[in-house]
């Protein structure tokens, strides 16, 4: 709905610009400086929340797409001649589109909390499941949790309302009799997986049992997919490097000289089926920096360079994994690959952690823009809960969706400590 909406929004816009300041210009020229708009907005994340409330996390997503659409525009106007544009365009076009959006937005929030309301959630069982399914939507807007007594003795039926099975061998906190009952009543009876993924975009890891695992985290997707992931990785990489090799090297040179240290920094990772490679990046802290210290990097660290800080607040430190990715040893899109020391003390530490091995590491993942970096064990198991989702639906379109929001994660500075 708000796509759509957003579509009309831009085609009346364009229309009335075109009628007030360029009567003379084509509708189709038109249409491409506004074409812009929709997949700056969904690489912002604006496209990800149902309620749109103005906090501060949304207005920083909308203050990026606005200086991501500020640059597109300036490049479509200033310097694709063909296209024709009056310059004078330019700002009635920003100014004009985002003051509509965002009321647009503020409208289809209440219309769309009106019309469907929260989901009324029941969860079924008594036991740490039960507690990390109550604890992953309690701050979310599209859930309200629902005492199970109350929902069998409540007889009005329900238009959208959840049963979530979460025993996980605990035993049912409702006698069967009673669960058949709102299921009657007009409750979708599902896993508590099902609903925990669908609120959070993560997998509970620690309530995941065996059969499921067997039956449903199945990564594979076939060689149809394979030979397009692998030409994307091919092709993607190449693009990025004639982009960023440039730039990358010239950070690279002034690395080398402010502390005389070797230029790339180099590690055993774990891939694949566990199988070891080494990966290649940017050397961004001090020579010998990782004998002694954290292994993790935290806030202010003093082991990165000056010119280091620099490399990652630009992503430039992450570029030489690209021969990693021409070489088939991970690709564009996938879990973060560890170092080979940590690998076995998370495994040891976290239940089906050796599960994101299942597929290739990557240089972005989901959960590398939905997760900042990790300084803890606690949030590596939250971490790996991203990757496990992103393993069972891994696809295409998916990758595609991590890459385009790739773009603002880099743009905002996002987990580059």
């Amino acid at each position: 709905m708000l796509f759509l909406g957003d579509v009309v929004l831009l085609a009346l816009v364009g229309a009335l610009l075109q009628a007030w300041l360029a009567p003379g210009v084509e509708a189709w020229r038109m249409a491409v400086s506004l074409a812009a708009f929709p997949p700056v907005l969904y690489i912002s994340g604006l496209y990800e929340r149902r309620d749109l409330p103005l906090d501060g996390h949304y207005l920083a997503q909308a203050a990026t797409a606005g200086l991501i659409i500020m640059g597109v525009l300036a490049v479509l106007f200033y310097w694709v001649p063909v296209l024709e544009l009056p310059r004078r365009l330019l700002p009635a076009e920003i100014v004009a589109v985002l003051l509509a959006l965002p009321s647009w937005r503020m409208l289809s929030a209440r219309v769309v909390g009106r019309v469907n309301g929260p989901v009324r959630l029941v969860v079924h069982g008594d036991g740490p499941a039960a507690d990390a399914l109550v604890e992953a939507v309690r701050d979310h807007g599209d859930y309200v949790v629902e005492n199970p007594v109350a929902a069998v003795a409540n007889g009005v039926p329900v238009s959208q309302g959840v049963v979530a099975d979460a025993t996980n061998g605990a035993g049912p906190s409702l006698p069967s009799g009673e669960l058949l009952g709102l299921a009657r009543r007009g409750y979708h009876v599902t896993d508590m997986v099902n609903v925990y993924e669908q609120a959070t975009g993560r997998l509970p890891t620690e309530h995941l049992s065996h059969q499921w695992l067997l039956s449903e985290l199945q990564p594979i997707r076939g060689p149809a997919y394979a030979r397009i992931r692998r030409a994307i990785d091919v092709v993607g990489s190449l693009l990025i490097l004639a982009v960023l090799g440039i730039p990358t090297v010239f950070v690279a040179l002034l690395q080398r000289l402010e502390d005389r240290g070797p230029i790339f920094f180099t590690q055993l990772r774990v891939g694949r089926d566990e199988r070891p490679f080494r990966i290649y990046k940017l050397r961004t802290m001090r020579v010998g920096a990782d004998r002694n210290g954290p292994l993790w990097t935290v806030e202010g660290d003093p082991r990165i360079t000056r010119v280091g800080r620099l490399a990652r607040l630009l992503r430039l430190d992450e570029v030489p994994q690209l021969w990693n990715v021409l070489r088939g040893e991970m690709c564009l899109v996938g879990p973060r690959p560890e170092a080979l020391g940590l690998v076995r003390q998370y495994e040891s530490q976290i239940p089906n952690y050796h599960l994101r091995h299942l597929v290739k590491p990557g240089v972005t993942g989901w959960a590398q823009i939905c997760f900042e970096n990790t300084s803890s064990v606690e949030a590596v198991k939250r971490k790996l809960e991203y990757d496990l989702y992103y393993i069972r639906h891994m696809g295409p379109v998916f990758d595609l969706r991590i890459m385009l929001r790739t773009v603002a994660v880099v743009l905002s500075g996002k987990g580059s400590r």
